[in-house]
């Protein structure tokens, strides 16, 4: 007989306004999290791209795809299972525990003794090899990772989450990193701070929750956990060569170079983008589970959100693009000049794949998992032969559109199977829409005006010409913000964030509601 878990771990059915609390401080923390997860990652970017040359970025990025592939399947969607799962009890996170450590080892193992087989398939660079069997080691450090996170996230601690982020990255990163790297290590102290990243979190993590370790071998206690878990990771699989085929052709097609080219303009569209939607979908998801059978507030949620995120990420895209060169130049320096163009394109595709991501989310909460299989299974198909076929004649820029083209296809897709779950009308979304573009191209006029104005300074100075821009997209996102077209935009954000704060009844919350 199955034994019950602690009260801290078992589900509770919220009510709309305790779990709007907890989301909200949950959306605070994981925001916070990010912002400073991407101030660190730009430090150390900063530093690191002028101790390690660009070839070693493209092999750690080669062995990053390779380890996500095993990744995927390396815990079988226990944790996310862990997660959704409406009553848990203390076999089921025996079962979890046990089922990811030993799926661990034996995805470290496999990598390890396959690698020479595996590296040549991404990138044929001999530092691929040694790479991929230090960085093996991952799966183990992760399989440790996945209870206690999980058992948090659930919990919607996400303050804890939050804290043990920062110190991890400071610790793995900023200390053992960067020091490696002076010290003359290179490559190894960039794939060392990944998994020292990973183990700091592991170790904190099972400190604040010190769940059990005791194993359990019953057939019975894996299956509701697999049931669902399996479906889960073998979506999370297929978003994967679906979000990484650019990585794959790349580095077989066009070299190691490029590849740490793209890697780099692809790190710095995700900082403040895609770290901003992760922190969402980390609160949303156990948040959406919650009320998963609760299809009104399931809807206005999806709706409320995914429009106060595209508020956020498309403007957000747009002055990236336009600042493309000024952002290489000055982050990462001139040597990455090439990066330029592709950053430009990326800052345009991001979003819409992360708002796509964001409906997926819909999905894997609410157990619609076949339809999300089919549609990520023909989605990659699309991308893996255009990016093949664009490779040669158009090189990375031809790679970059034929990603940007698939992404916004695959986003209308997406509205389309949510408007038959969820029962919504496309006009539910116009309005907020609509000022999502006027406040991106307000940005991005007002970008451009700045580089306009400061073209003959843009390369002698481009970290003045870079905080110019920033200011002046700031001064383009308010002119957008206050107009007329943003007038619902503006009442939701009041009811979701300033309704109930101290400053909910001020004359001047209201005029910038009615404005």
């Amino acid at each position: 007989m199955k034994e019950p878990s602690p009260t801290p771990i078992t589900a509770q059915a919220l009510p709309e306004k305790s779990l709007q609390q907890k989301t909200l401080h949950g959306l605070g923390w994981s925001t916070f999290a990010s912002l400073a997860n991407s101030v660190m990652v730009l430090a150390y970017t900063a530093v690191i791209t002028r101790l390690v040359a660009p070839e070693a970025f493209g092999v750690v990025t080669a062995s990053g795809v390779i380890l996500r592939f095993g990744g995927y399947f390396s815990d079988m969607g226990l944790g996310k299972a862990l997660i959704q799962k409406a009553e848990l009890t203390t076999s089921d996170i025996r079962a979890a525990f046990t089922g990811a450590l030993a799926l661990g080892l034996s995805f470290s193992a496999l990598i390890f003794f396959l690698a020479p087989q595996l590296a040549p398939l991404v990138l044929a660079d001999p530092m691929l090899v040694p790479i991929l069997r230090l960085q093996s080691l991952s799966f183990i450090i992760g399989a440790l990772n996945t209870v206690p996170t999980c058992l948090l996230k659930r919990q919607m601690n996400f303050a804890q989450i939050a804290k043990t982020d920062i110190i991890g990255f400071i610790l793995a990163y900023g200390v053992v990193g960067i020091s490696l790297a002076y010290l003359g290590y290179g490559i190894y102290g960039v794939a060392v701070a990944g998994m020292l990243s990973i183990l700091a979190s592991a170790v904190i993590n099972y400190w604040l929750v010190r769940h059990t370790l005791r194993p359990i071998f019953e057939k019975e206690a894996f299956k509701p956990m697999l049931g669902y878990g399996s479906k889960v990771s073998f979506i999370s699989f297929l978003e994967f060569l679906a979000s990484n085929v650019d990585v794959l052709v790349i580095g077989r097609r066009l070299g190691a170079a490029m590849l740490g080219f793209y890697s780099r303009a692809q790190m710095l569209v995700q900082l403040p983008i895609y770290n901003l939607t992760q922190a969402m979908s980390k609160v949303l998801f156990p948040a959406m589970s919650s009320i998963q059978h609760d299809l009104p507030r399931l809807r206005r949620i999806y709706i409320t959100s995914t429009v106060l995120l595209a508020a956020i990420i498309v403007p957000l895209g747009v002055g990236i693009s336009v600042a493309a060169q000024e952002a290489i130049i000055t982050v990462i320096g001139p040597k990455f000049a090439p990066a330029i163009p592709i950053l430009a394109i990326l800052a345009i595709m991001t979003p819409f794949r992360l708002l796509t991501y964001y409906s997926g989310i819909v999905c894997d909460s609410t157990g619609h998992l076949t339809v999300k299989i089919k549609t990520e299974s023909v989605f990659l198909i699309i991308n893996a032969l255009a990016m093949w076929l664009v490779s040669k004649p158009y090189g990375v820029v031809g790679i970059c559109y034929a990603f940007l083209i698939s992404e916004i296809l695959r986003f209308i897709v997406y509205l389309f199977i949510l408007r038959r779950f969820l029962s919504f009308s496309f006009k539910d979304f116009l309005p907020g829409f609509v000022a999502v573009m006027a406040m991106a191209g307000f940005v991005g006029i007002s970008i451009a005006g700045v580089r306009f104005v400061l073209a003959p300074w843009l390369l002698q100075y481009p970290l003045l010409a870079l905080l110019a821009e920033a200011l002046g997209g700031g001064i383009g996102l308010a002119l957008g913000v206050l107009g007329p077209w943003s007038r619902v935009l503006r009442k939701e954000m009041y009811e979701r964030f300033l309704a109930k704060s101290r400053f909910g009844n001020q004359k001047l919350v209201v005029l910038f509601v009615n404005l």
